[in-house]
């Protein structure tokens, strides 16, 4: 699973409140009809809220599922004595359930303004995820119970199998939720970018590079996640080939590149270089399913470090500007 930034820009909405009673005033103009862009600007606060919800509840059951999986040694039904007790630390504890709270009101506030057009849906997908990963954690909830209190000492492991019949289960009913949602949001993500790489195509500067390369990364992790070898392959073959573009810029700068860009582009090298070593081991049907896992959490480490670089220079082509 992967964690999500929206690139979009974040819009501010600011709420006038009420200064006491006044005398009775001539009536107001009519308010202006809203524009186009007051359009735009309100559908991006509500996918941003979305993209916020869809973080929390990610990150949540990665941490979860992670725990789980290297609890009982990978997703064959668990072997009672080997399991030990104090494990899944996040399955339900009170950061958990706020978490978890905070998205459902992030959902609540996003369909209450829903965005419009083909992002219409989009509340309702991440409400559909939230309800799915709400029961997966249940699940969890219950199999760090079960094991803490040694149940499986005198039913010889039944309910921990039954429990990991329901967790995997449960995983997968949240997982179908978890891509429609990614989807719509990655559709999003590349309309927004491929609008403003637009404006810098002329130039091919800084600006350009960030945006294509932390574009293709994104695209690039759907894929590699989803079941198309051939598309992942693709995928990460135009993402090695944006990155040699991105350092044959960087190289052309010199002394003059700014250092946040620097750090960029290595992170960019760095997720690129991960993905062609994960590919290999996702098309082998004998790789075990725990490097698989250290694979993605891997890929989802890079990803991140991508993402935090790209907000950042963001914030400073905001603040000082980029060439």
């Amino acid at each position: 699973m992967t964690l999500r930034s929206n690139l979009a820009r974040l819009f501010v909405v600011f709420a006038v409140a009420g200064c006491g009673d006044k005398a009775p005033a001539p009536s107001p103009p009519a308010a202006p009809k809203p524009t186009v862009a007051d359009a735009e600007k309100g559908a991006q606060h509500a996918i941003g809220l979305c993209t916020n919800a869809f973080n929390r509840i990610v990150r949540l059951t990665n941490q979860v599922g992670k725990e789980y999986i290297s609890a009982v040694g990978g997703e064959a039904p668990p072997k009672p004595s080997s399991m030990a007790t104090g494990w899944c630390s996040s399955c339900d504890t009170s950061l958990g359930h706020q978490e978890m709270k905070t998205a459902a009101g992030l959902i609540a506030e996003a369909k209450a303004k829903p965005p419009v057009g083909s992002m219409a849906n989009l509340p309702a997908k991440l409400e559909s995820l939230h309800t799915t990963a709400t029961v997966m954690l249940a699940v969890a909830a219950d199999a760090r119970r079960y094991y803490n209190a040694e149940t499986f000492k005198t039913d010889k492991g039944a309910g921990g199998l039954e429990i990991h019949h329901k967790l995997l289960a449960a995983r997968k009913a949240m997982r179908a939720d978890l891509q429609a949602a990614s989807k719509m949001l990655d559709d999003n993500d590349r309309m927004l970018v491929e609008a403003e790489l637009k404006q810098y195509e002329a130039t091919k500067g800084a600006r350009y590079w960030f945006r294509k390369c932390s574009l293709a990364t994104k695209l690039a992790l759907g894929l590699v996640r989803g079941n198309d070898q051939a598309a992942a392959t693709a995928a990460a073959t135009e993402l090695k080939t944006c990155a040699s573009a991105y350092q044959a810029f960087a190289d052309g700068q010199g002394a003059t590149l700014h250092t946040a860009v620097k750090g960029h582009l290595l992170n960019v090298q760095s997720f690129s270089e991960i993905v062609q070593r994960t590919i290999p081991h996702l098309a082998d049907p004998k790789t075990p399913s725990y490097t698989i896992d250290a694979d993605m959490q891997n890929l989802s480490g890079a990803y991140n470090n991508v993402v935090q670089s790209s907000n950042a220079l963001y914030q400073i082509e905001n603040q000082v500007g980029l060439k």
